[in-house]
Protein backbone atom coordinates (compact mmCIF):
# COMPACT_ATOMS: atom_id res chain seq x y z
CA UNK A 1 0.00 0.00 0.00
CA UNK A 2 1.40 3.28 -0.98
CA UNK A 3 2.19 6.03 1.56
CA UNK A 4 0.11 9.50 1.33
CA UNK A 5 3.28 10.99 0.04
CA UNK A 6 3.55 8.61 -2.61
CA UNK A 7 0.14 9.21 -4.04
CA UNK A 8 0.81 12.73 -3.93
CA UNK A 9 0.73 14.73 -7.27
CA UNK A 10 4.71 16.42 -7.76
CA UNK A 11 3.51 19.52 -7.09
CA UNK A 12 3.00 18.58 -3.62
CA UNK A 13 6.76 16.71 -3.40
CA UNK A 14 8.27 19.62 -5.12
CA UNK A 15 6.59 22.05 -2.52
CA UNK A 16 7.39 20.28 0.53
CA UNK A 17 11.36 19.69 -0.78
CA UNK A 18 11.23 23.85 -1.84
CA UNK A 19 9.77 24.60 1.73
CA UNK A 20 12.20 22.89 3.41
CA UNK A 21 15.08 24.33 1.75
CA UNK A 22 13.73 28.12 2.49
CA UNK A 23 13.40 26.98 6.33
CA UNK A 24 16.25 24.92 7.03
CA UNK A 25 19.22 25.79 4.44
CA UNK A 26 18.07 29.69 4.14
CA UNK A 27 18.76 29.78 0.32
CA UNK A 28 18.32 32.69 -1.43
CA UNK A 29 14.95 33.60 -3.21
CA UNK A 30 16.24 32.94 -6.80
CA UNK A 31 18.45 29.70 -6.19
CA UNK A 32 15.27 28.33 -4.95
CA UNK A 33 13.00 29.37 -7.83
CA UNK A 34 15.57 27.86 -10.28
CA UNK A 35 15.12 24.49 -8.19
CA UNK A 36 11.34 24.34 -8.61
CA UNK A 37 12.05 24.77 -11.86
CA UNK A 38 14.24 22.26 -11.99
CA UNK A 39 11.64 19.89 -10.71
CA UNK A 40 9.16 20.73 -12.17
CA UNK A 41 11.23 20.03 -15.95
CA UNK A 42 11.57 16.52 -13.75
CA UNK A 43 7.96 16.09 -12.77
CA UNK A 44 7.66 16.94 -16.89
CA UNK A 45 10.27 13.52 -17.73
CA UNK A 46 8.12 11.53 -14.84
CA UNK A 47 5.01 12.13 -16.82
CA UNK A 48 6.08 11.40 -20.08
CA UNK A 49 7.68 8.71 -19.25
CA UNK A 50 4.77 7.17 -17.76
CA UNK A 51 6.47 7.01 -13.92
CA UNK A 52 5.72 8.56 -10.59
CA UNK A 53 8.44 11.22 -9.79
CA UNK A 54 9.38 9.18 -6.47
CA UNK A 55 9.57 6.35 -8.81
CA UNK A 56 12.31 7.74 -11.30
CA UNK A 57 15.64 5.69 -11.32
CA UNK A 58 19.04 6.26 -12.63
CA UNK A 59 18.19 5.48 -16.62
CA UNK A 60 15.58 8.01 -15.86
CA UNK A 61 17.67 10.64 -14.32
CA UNK A 62 20.65 9.60 -17.44
CA UNK A 63 17.72 10.48 -20.02
CA UNK A 64 17.34 13.88 -18.15
CA UNK A 65 20.67 14.66 -18.84
CA UNK A 66 20.62 13.70 -22.08
CA UNK A 67 17.75 15.90 -22.98
CA UNK A 68 19.45 18.92 -20.87
CA UNK A 69 22.63 18.16 -22.78
CA UNK A 70 20.95 18.18 -26.37
CA UNK A 71 19.18 21.28 -25.92
CA UNK A 72 22.47 23.30 -25.21
CA UNK A 73 22.42 23.13 -21.71
CA UNK A 74 25.96 24.23 -20.31
CA UNK A 75 27.62 21.95 -17.74
CA UNK A 76 27.03 24.08 -14.89
CA UNK A 77 23.42 24.22 -15.49
CA UNK A 78 23.09 20.54 -15.98
CA UNK A 79 25.38 19.61 -12.64
CA UNK A 80 22.42 21.95 -10.89
CA UNK A 81 19.45 20.31 -12.14
CA UNK A 82 20.92 17.05 -11.15
CA UNK A 83 22.11 17.94 -7.71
Amino acid sequence: MKTDMEQAPPEDHIGAWLDSLKAERQLAKLTVEHYGRDLRELAALARESGVAILALNHFHIRKFAAQLHARGANARSIARKLS
